[in-house]
């Protein structure tokens, strides 16, 4: 039996699966971490934003935001090191 793997983008698999909410007036934290176009593949070109809420209860991909104040520190690096634990995955073919 020859099995094929399909690649779908992230991109376009979040448009099908990645569910929205809408917070307001919450503090919390954004990290912002941008990538430039030769890392598209990897993760999305462009800005790349996640919040956390202070609780640490809610949070994920943020797409539009408003802030009534904020604080900002920025740390510029020229590397990247990805680190994965080894997640188990079961494969059935029949």
């Amino acid at each position: 039996m020859i099995v094929y793997a399909i690649h779908v983008s992230l991109k376009d698999m979040l448009k099908e699966t990645q569910k929205a909410f809408k917070f307001d007036n919450m503090s919390g934290t954004l990290v912002c971490v941008y990538y430039p176009d030769f890392m598209d593949g990897i993760n999305a070109a462009g800005w790349h934003i996640h919040f956390v809420s202070d609780d640490r209860q809610k949070g994920g991909h943020v797409f539009d935001l408003k802030m009534k104040s904020g604080q900002h520190s920025s740390i510029r690096s020229a590397r990247s090191r990805f680190s994965f634990r080894p997640i188990p995955c079961l494969i059935h073919i029949r």
